[in-house]
């Protein structure tokens, strides 16, 4: 089961310990993109989510110089998103 709350373009606060008691009462896993918020500003491992994403092209790397970005999780699930990520690519195929 999963559990999809859209925040961006609208910039709008969520309420991450809100949405993770939700999800987790379904047994859904809450992923955050966390790419306006660097690890700065915000922390959502520490506010319950189980999955954080953030776009290192645009904030953490500062200059755009780099096309990249990461997931942060336990090591569990980052070992399941790793086997997924060998197994479909690293890119977008450009058909």
């Amino acid at each position: 089961m999963s559990c999809l709350l859209r925040a961006n373009p609208h910039l709008k606060v969520v309420d991450v310990p809100h949405v993770a008691e939700l999800c987790h009462r379904r047994g859904a896993l809450v992923c955050i993109d966390s790419t306006l918020a660097s690890p700065i500003n915000q922390k959502p491992l520490t506010l319950g989510a189980d999955v954080v994403l953030h776009s290192a092209t645009k904030y953490i790397a500062g200059h755009h110089d780099v096309i990249a970005g990461c997931v942060s999780d336990s090591e569990a699930l980052i070992s399941r998103i790793r086997a997924w990520h060998h197994d479909l690519g690293g890119a977008i195929s450009p058909d």
